[in-house]
């Protein structure tokens, strides 16, 4: 499975309602208002679609970025966790 990361540039609701009817909440793992990560077999362009960023229902602006899996930095416990779980 692969990891992005969502940033849009203000909260929007309907991100988050959107992510989560398209994926698993297990693999939907939201920071902040405005920065969620997804797991997904799918390419970073399906995410954006998923997160309104792009496509023909476009809502907000914002990116996706497919992470490394390559993390440093203090955030709490549970984003730490969540990460680990796709390393197998």
């Amino acid at each position: 499975m692969n990891t992005f990361a969502v940033m849009i540039q203000a909260p929007e609701v309907r991100t988050i309602e959107s992510l989560h009817d398209k994926y698993e909440p297990d693999n939907v793992y939201r920071i902040n208002a405005t920065t969620f990560l997804v797991r997904t077999k799918q390419l970073a362009e399906n995410v954006s679609v998923a997160a309104g960023i792009k496509g023909e229902e476009r809502f907000v602006s914002g990116v996706v970025f497919r992470l490394n899996r390559s993390y440093a930095g203090h955030a709490a416990r549970s984003l730490w966790e969540w990460l680990k779980e796709d390393e197998g």
